[in-house]
Order: C-alpha cells, then sequence, then structure tokens
C-alpha cells in the first residue's frame, strides 16, 4: 500500500514541478553527514531570493530544520551514510507555496521511519518526521517506475 501511494504521488509531484514559476539550481550532494551544511546553505540561499521569506529569518530557520533533518534521513537509512552516493536537492515556489525537493537512488524509507532525537530545549524524546512535520506544511514521498526516490517539503511563505 506505501509503495503504490508513493507511485501515485511520484506523478503528481511531476505535475507540481512543471508549474514551478520560480526554480533555484539544483545541487548534487555526498551521502555523508557533512553534506550537511551545505544543504542549509542551499534552503537559505534559495529563501533570500525571495522577498517574502527573506524578511522572516524564523521561517528559513525552520525549512532549514526540516530539509537537514531529511537528508539526514536519507542519508543514514536509505543510503546507510555511503559517500559515493548521492542526493540531488532542489527548489522551486508554486504562487505562495515553496518547495524543496530531495532525491536519491537508495532504498525507500519507511513512511513511519522513526529516528530517535532528544530536544535540546525540553529534553523531550521527538523523532526526525516529527520534526519535519512541525516544519513544514507537507511532506511527500514518492517512488519513480525507475527507482529513484524523492521526498518533498512544502511549505506557505510568509504574508508581509
Amino acid at each position: 500500500e506505501h509503495e503504490q501511494k508513493a507511485r501515485e504521488n511520484a506523478i503528481k509531484m511531476r505535475g507540481i514541478e512543471k508549474k514551478f514559476h520560480l526554480r533555484w539550481r539544483p545541487i548534487e550532494i555526498s551521502c555523508n553527514l557533512q553534506s550537511l551544511a551545505e544543504v542549509r546553505g542551499y534552503v537559505r540561499g534559495f529563501c533570500k531570493k525571495i522577498p517574502q521569506a527573506a524578511q522572516e529569518p524564523t521561517w528559513i530557520r525552520e525549512l532549514e530544520i526540516a530539509a537537514h533533518e531529511a537528508v539526514a534521513s536519507i542519508i543514514l537509512h536509505g543510503n546507510n551514510g555511503r559517500p559515493d552516493r548521492t542526493i540531488r536537492v532542489e527548489a522551486g515556489v508554486i504562487r505562495s507555496t515553496m518547495f524543496i525537493c530531495l532525491s536519491h537512488w537508495g532504498k525507500a524509507l519507511e513512511p513511519n521511519l522513526r529516528k530517535k532525537v532528544v530536544s535540546d530545549t525540553d529534553r523531550e524524546l521527538v523523532t526526525s518526521m516529527d520534526i519535519i512535520a512541525a516544519a513544514t506544511n507537507v511532506a511527500t514521498y514518492s517512488l519513480e517506475e525507475n527507482g529513484k526516490k524523492s521526498l518533498y517539503l512544502a511549505k506557505t511563505m510568509p504574508h508581509v
């Protein structure tokens, strides 16, 4: 059931990508944890190009955190930290929604993947998926027929 939904999501997300009215140059990163800073910088750089996002540092930080957690999960669980593999990172905007697309060729992430993280602020147990969900409006996983897997993070831009 999860795989069928992921395949349906792939068709839907290809249609959304075609509608991007603003697109940022994609980057390829190595599947190692040192690449996380590059992903955060990519997200921050794209956000600063968009006037309504650039004026909201908290909004930008939330999207950076979501991308960081998603990429960490892809590196650790989808690709077992293999630096010979890569993740393609792309960003685009449709109307007032920003999308970050993370594509890889490793194994599919489980929809209920739970990586335990201890929050520094309240020392309570949270998960990567909880962090991503709290920082975005939607996180959608897709599986292409050719084996490519993608995680799309969507966040409505702030109104300033």
